[in-house]
């Protein structure tokens, strides 16, 4: 499944999610995901949960298992606002280099 269109590539902001490859192997189905971009405390846990219920629902449809998720990202990141909350969150203090 390919995400965006040709004229995707002209927007400032294309789509992060690029194309999910899907496989059945040993009567389960696996998604291939890449991302071109991935905020990871915001996107991360939201995209992989959407995705992982598209897969069952997928498999539920097409009378197969539910496999596993691989996960691929060019460019995983934390936007400056949520540093802070980050290091609370994970009990570090120090700065993370830049």
């Amino acid at each position: 499944m390919t995400v965006g269109d040709p004229k995707a590539l002209l927007l400032n902001d294309p789509p992060c999610l690029r194309g999910i490859d899907t496989r059945i192997r040993y009567g389960k189905l696996h998604f291939m995901v890449y991302f071109r971009s991935w905020d990871l405390w915001n996107g991360f846990p939201a995209n992989l949960g959407a995705i992982q219920m598209l897969k069952e629902y997928m498999a539920q449809e097409i009378g197969v298992e539910d496999g596993e998720i691989i996960a691929a990202s060019k460019g995983l990141h934390l936007y400056d606002y949520i540093w802070e909350l980050a290091r609370l969150r994970t009990m570090k203090t120090e700065h993370a280099p830049v």
